[in-house]
């Protein structure tokens, strides 16, 4: 939070949303944000739907996750911070409401998906950038987070139940993060 408040940084209410998603909660890949929609009402009819053709959404303060590497339906509660940096962004850019289906992209570039994830990973980098003036990408933010994991079961300070628990709303198994993590000599 002292970086997204750090008026001297200049972060925009998307760059801030883009370190929030990657901050404040358990770190996904950014895929899982990219087709994702802030909708006025909880999803009903996207378990219907082909895999392809699902969409992630954000209602009330819980991200609902249709579309995940392992093809399993996740709903998480949203840290409060994290809602306000999502309220912000959809306050910054009220002139691009879908009006028919009430819904908003929660990540947009140029008010469309990102097409490729190259252009995701380069805002998350710059965002980066900003903030400790070096590009760190997403992937070497999830090694870091799942680095920072294990050493808490290690030193005690958290249970591997816990971890096992955040390794699932990292879209993770227990042991892919426990690989994902780096060895510290």
């Amino acid at each position: 939070m002292k970086n997204i408040n750090n008026d001297d940084l200049l972060l925009t209410s998307k760059e801030k949303l883009l370190y929030g998603l990657l901050t404040l909660f358990h770190t996904r890949r950014p895929v899982d944000y990219n087709r994702m929609f802030i909708v006025n009402e909880k999803p009903k009819f996207e378990t219907r739907k082909k895999i392809n053709d699902r969409n992630n959404y954000y209602f009330d303060g819980v991200f609902y996750f249709y579309i995940t590497k392992n093809k399993q339906i996740q709903k998480y509660n949203v840290p409060p911070e994290l809602q306000l940096l999502i309220n912000n962004e959809i306050k910054s850019r009220i002139d691009i409401i879908d009006e028919e289906n009430k819904k908003y992209l929660l990540l947009n570039n140029h008010n469309k998906y990102y097409k490729y994830g190259s252009d995701l990973s380069r805002d998350i980098m710059l965002v980066f950038k900003k903030i400790y003036k070096v590009s760190i990408s997403a992937v070497e933010i999830r090694r870091f987070y799942c680095t920072y994991l294990k050493y808490e079961v290690k030193n005690g300070d958290m249970t591997e139940e816990q971890h096992r628990k955040i390794s699932e709303m990292m879209n993770h198994t227990y042991e892919e993060n426990l690989k994902y993590s780096y060895k510290i000599i």
